[in-house]
C-alpha cells in the first residue's frame, strides 16, 4: 500500500519549507489566566540559554541536537497505513526545521508495548526520551530512584517556562503533575477545551459510548434505549425486524479492551465499575463484586436470545466495522464519533446512547470513565543517559508554546491550513478535512502527545453538531459521577510488583470465567464459586494498596 494516496510527504515537507516564511503559527499570545488565580502562560516561545546562538548558527531555535525517542502506542490506526513512523509526520517534520533538533522515532509494534518496554528495561537500553513513562513499575519517582529517570524539577522550572506554568495553573493539575514525593513527573498532555483564542486548561469532554442504529429505532418506533429494559426491547426489535449477522458487538480485541466493558457501558447500570473504582475512599473492583453476577446474567440472557454477537470472543475491531458498513450491525458496545461519521456515506445511521440505568426506578449511571487534567500514557521522561537535559527540556518544552500547539493541533499552516473560522478552529483543505482528517490523524498533526492538546478546535467532528450531542450527552453523566473514578494514583514499586502479582492471576480468571458465564459453558449458580476464587487470589490486597496510594495522592 503507497503510504499517502493524497499528495506524498517529500512534497508536504518541501511545501512546508518554501511556506514557512510566510506562514508561521507563531507570534500570538500562549494564554490567558486561570480564573482561580493560576498563572498566565508565557507570551512567546521560550528559547533558552544557547537557543540564541543556535538560531545565528542556523541550527534552528533550540540548536542542532540529536535525540532517540521511544513512544509507547500513541502511533496506530490509519496513519500507520500512510506513514512509517513520526519521522514522517508533518508537525514534527517542521518542528524539526524550526528548532534544529532531529529525533529518532522507536515504535514498538501495536499490542507489543508492555512487552518491549520490559526488555527495554530489563537490558536498560534507554532512548534519551521515553513517552509512555507513567508504565514504569511504581511510576515516574520509582523510575527516578533507579537511576532510569531524571529529576526534572529545576531543569523544567529553569527550561520550560510553558510547561511550567500550566502545571501550576490551579491545584488540581499539579496534584497530578507530581508524585507523592513532590518530584515533577515528566512531560504529559494537557487538555484545553475552549473555542478562540483562550489557551488556559480545560478537561476534554467524554468522547465514547454505546452506539445503536437509530434508522432502525425510528422504523421501528423506538426512542434511543436508556435503561437496561429498553435496550432489551430494542435489541430483540431488531432481531426480528432487520436479523443483521452482528445484532450487538461487546467484545473487540479483548473483552477489557478499548471498545468494550472497561469503559463501563451495561456493567454500571448495576451499581458497580467494571475495574477499579471507589466509593468513599474506599476502593473496590467491579469484577470481584457480588453485583457483577446481575451483569453476567443479563448478558448470558442476551446471548442466548442472540441478541450479543455469537463470534464475540475472537471479534476483531475491524470486523465490526466493516459488517457496520455493510448493515450488518445493529448496536456497538462502545464507540466514538469517527464511527456513526465513517458509516454516513454507507447511508447506515449509528446514533449515540447513554450509559444505561437498569430500569427507569433506578437512579443514574454512578460510573463513567473520566477524562484526566493530564492525560495518561502521554508522559514522557528525559531518561539517564541523554548527554543534553537542558536541550531536551527546551524541546519538550515548545510543544507547550503558542506557535508548538498551533502546529502540534492543526499541522503546518499552508500545507493543511490557512485561515481560522470564527471559532478559532482551523479551516482545513479538502485532502485533510474530513472524511481524510481521521485517517490522517498522525500524518498532518498530533492525537496523542505530550502537548497542549485543544481537540474541540482541531478535530472537525467537535462542530459537527449531530455528532458532538452525543458527547455533550456522554459529558453530562461523566460530570454527574467522576466522584466514583480512581483519579491518577502512583504505587510504589514494592506496592507495584505485589499488585502486579495478585492482579495477573484475577484477570486472567475474569477474563476465562466473564465467557464462559456468558456462553453458558459455567452456569452461573457458580458465581459464588467464582467470588471464593477471586477472594483467594488476595483482590482485596491491590485494593487496599490503591486505598493508600489514593490517600497520598489526595495529600499532594
Amino acid at each position: 500500500m503507497k503510504k499517502l494516496s493524497f499528495p506524498m510527504i517529500g512534497c508536504m515537507l518541501a511545501l512546508i519549507v518554501v511556506l514557512s516564511a510566510c506562514a508561521q503559527a507563531g507570534g500570538g499570545a500562549g494564554g490567558t489566566a486561570g480564573t482561580d488565580g493560576g498563572a498566565a502562560a508565557p507570551a512567546a516561545p521560550a528559547a533558552g540559554n544557547d537557543a540564541a546562538a543556535g538560531a545565528e548558527a542556523g541550527e534552528g531555535t533550540i540548536g542542532n541536537y540529536h535525540f532517540t525517542k521511544w513512544v509507547w502506542g500513541q502511533f496506530g490506526g490509519p496513519s500507520r497505513q500512510r506513514i512509517s513512523d513520526f519521522s514522517e509526520n508533518l508537525a514534527y517534520m517542521e518542528k524539526e526545521r524550526i528548532t534544529g533538533v532531529t529525533i529518532e522515532w522507536l515504535h514498538p509494534p501495536l499490542g507489543q508495548e508492555a512487552e518491549q518496554f520490559s526488555l527495554m528495561m530489563a537490558a536498560l537500553d534507554l532512548p534519551d526520551i521515553l513517552q509512555g513513562a507513567n508504565h514504569y513499575r511504581g511510576g515516574f519517582q520509582a523510575g527516578i530512584n533507579d537511576g532510569v529517570f531524571i529529576r526534572l524539577n529545576e531543569l523544567i522550572e529553569e527550561h520550560a517556562p510553558y510547561y511550567y506554568s500550566l502545571i501550576n495553573f490551579n491545584a488540581d493539575i499539579r496534584r497530578e503533575a507530581f508524585t507523592d514525593q513532590g518530584y515533577i513527573q515528566g512531560f504529559g498532555m494537557i487538555n484545553s477545551e475552549h473555542f478562540g483564542d483562550d489557551w488556559t486548561p480545560a478537561r476534554e469532554n467524554y468522547w465514547a459510548g454505546p452506539f445503536i442504529r437509530g434508522d432502525w429505532l425510528e422504523e421501528l418506533g423506538l426512542s434511543v434505549p436508556e435503561t437496561i429494559d429498553e435496550w432489551t426491547t430494542a435489541l430483540k426489535a431488531i432481531r426480528d425486524t432487520f436479523d443483521p449477522e452482528i445484532v450487538l458487538s461487546i467484545q473487540e480485541d479483548g473483552f477489557y479492551g478499548r471498545h468494550t466493558a472497561a469503559h463501563g457501558a451495561f456493567v454500571t447500570a448495576f451499581g458497580i465499575g467494571p475495574y477499579w473504582y471507589q466509593v468513599d475512599g474506599t476502593v473496590k473492583w467491579g469484577p470481584a463484586q457480588p453485583e457483577f453476577r446481575g451483569f453476567l446474567e443479563l448478558f448470558h440472557y442476551w446471548y442466548s436470545e442472540g441478541l450479543i454477537d455469537p463470534e464475540f470472543s475472537a471479534r476483531h475491531a475491524d470486523d465490526v466495522v466493516a459488517a457496520a458498513m455493510r448493515g450488518e450491525l445493529g448496536a456497538r458496545q462502545h464507540s466514538g464519533t469517527a464511527f456513526p461519521l465513517q458509516l454516513e456515506p454507507e447511508g447506515v445511521l449509528m446514533v449515540g446512547a447513554p450509559y444505561p440505568r437498569l430500569n427507569a426506578a433506578s437512579g443514574p449511571v454512578q460510573f463513567v470513565s473520566r477524562n484526566n487534567w493530564i492525560t495518561g500514557d502521554a508522559w514522557t521522561a528525559i531518561t539517564s543517559v541523554n548527554a543534553h537535559p537542558e536541550a531536551a527540556v527546551r524541546w519538550m518544552d515548545w510543544n507547550y508554546s503558542y506557535e508548538g500547539l498551533q502546529l502540534l493541533n492543526f499541522g503546518p499552516r499552508g500545507v493543511t491550513f490557512d485561515e481560522f473560522n470564527e471559532l478559532g478552529a482551523p479551516i482545513y483543505f479538502e485532502e485533510w478535512a474530513p472524511p481524510n482528517w481521521d485517517l490522517n490523524n498522525d500524518v498532518f498533526r498530533i492525537h496523542n502527545g505530550p502537548y497542549l492538546k485543544s481537540d474541540l478546535r482541531a478535530n472537525p467532528r467537535r462542530t459537527m453538531m449531530h455528532l458532538e450531542r452525543f458527547r455533550q450527552m456522554w459529558n453530562e453523566q461523566m460530570q454527574a459521577s467522576s466522584h466514583w473514578n480512581l483519579p491518577p494514583i502512583t504505587l510504589t514499586a514494592e506496592e507495584g510488583a505485589e499488585s502486579a502479582t495478585i492482579m495477573a492471576d484475577a484477570n486472567a480468571f475474569r477474563d476465562e470465567m466473564v465467557i464462559r458465564f456468558i456462553i453458558g459453558d459455567v452456569p452461573l449458580s457458580e458465581f459464588d464459586n467464582y467470588l471464593a476464587t477471586m477472594e483467594s487470589f488476595n483482590v482485596q490486597r491491590a485494593a487496599d494498596i490503591r486505598e493508600a496510594a489514593l490517600q497520598r495522592f489526595l495529600e499532594r
